[in-house]
């Protein structure tokens, strides 16, 4: 399962979301993984989507959702739900 957002022109499907302790946020937009290896539109000190290594944040992670649970999250500044 999966939401979409919309900034203007701009829709991702986001699959999972996690915050860190550092209070960056991870929209992941891809379902599958290569090796570890997912994107994702990343709020932190800039808003970018890039390659993440789930292995290298997961021990940083504070919490992580996806499928219905991604109802529960408000999106991103400057993006909404559709």
């Amino acid at each position: 399962m999966f939401r979409t957002m919309r900034n203007g022109d701009r829709k991702l499907k986001v699959y999972g979301w996690c915050i860190l302790k550092n209070g960056w946020e991870y929209y992941f937009i891809d379902d599958k993984h290569y090796n570890d290896i997912r994107d994702a539109l990343v709020m932190g000190f800039e808003t970018e989507v890039g390659a993440v290594s789930v292995k290298e944040i997961q021990p940083y992670m504070l919490s992580y959702i996806h499928g219905k649970q991604l109802n529960d999250i408000q999106p991103p500044p400057q993006w909404v739900w559709e």
